[in-house]
């Protein structure tokens, strides 16, 4: 006569006459009452035999699955990595979806996002928060954002010939063609007859030609000659 299988493939060990389960393989719970074995709920465990399943032997439901064991941890919570068999808490800016094995790093430029979903709440001074796409957009050409609770950047406004300032203090670096820059005060003249400027960071200088008296105060082409010329 041939021996047949236990009833069920979570038992481990079954009477010999009958085939009624009497104990359970590990991750498996033992119902005294039912004779039967069922798998752990998540956050349980059992170590099989005539074990119930029990709750993992975590802090704050951080474990979320240990089959076998209560110590030993297999699957973590959101902003939490397994190393091993431990839930390690993922460092600042970074974060966790659940059952991951490492920290993913929050969207550059960002201050303040989510350790279990990584979306981005705050971004840094000269940045602002593009929500659709989770990322932190530098503020364009012209605007300048010095506090990172204001989700806005605001246009340079240090004088009329201005072009560009630095996207985080809203100091001016750049001047519109025709009026020079001083490095040293930051700021934008427009240039006096007989000189010009092409902009940038470039200073007044003269017309073009040595007998021009006047010319394009951007381009420094010359439309009026002196004596001599």
């Amino acid at each position: 006569m041939v021996c047949a299988n236990c009833a069920t493939a979570d038992c481990a060990t079954c009477v010999s006459t009958s085939g009624t389960c009497a104990s359970c393989t590990p991750g498996r719970g033992w119902n005294a009452n039912a004779t039967t074995c069922s798998v752990c709920p998540s956050g349980q465990f059992s170590a099989g035999g005539t074990n119930a399943c029990a709750v993992c032997n975590v802090i704050n439901f951080i474990c979320l699955s240990c089959p076998n064991s209560a110590n030993i941890c297999n699957i973590c919570a959101a902003g939490y990595r397994l190393e091993n068999i431990t839930c390690i808490a993922c460092s600042p800016l970074t974060f966790a979806l659940q059952n991951s094995t490492v920290c993913s790093n929050c969207p550059a430029n960002c201050v303040t996002c989510s350790s279990t979903t990584g979306v981005c709440s705050l971004c840094s001074n000269g940045y602002i928060l593009n929500t659709a796409l989770n990322t932190c957009t530098k503020c364009p050409a012209g605007s300048w954002k010095s506090n990172g609770n204001t989700q806005a950047c605001a246009t340079c406004t240090l004088g009329a010939n201005c072009n560009d300032c630095n996207y985080l203090t809203g100091v001016c670096n750049s001047c519109f063609p025709s009026a020079g820059f001083n490095s040293i005060s930051n700021t934008c003249t427009l240039c006096p007859a007989g000189q010009y400027s092409l902009g940038g960071i470039n200073i007044c200088s003269n017309c073009l030609g040595a007998y021009c008296l006047t010319c394009n105060p951007s381009t420094g082409v010359c439309s009026n000659c002196g004596p001599g010329s």
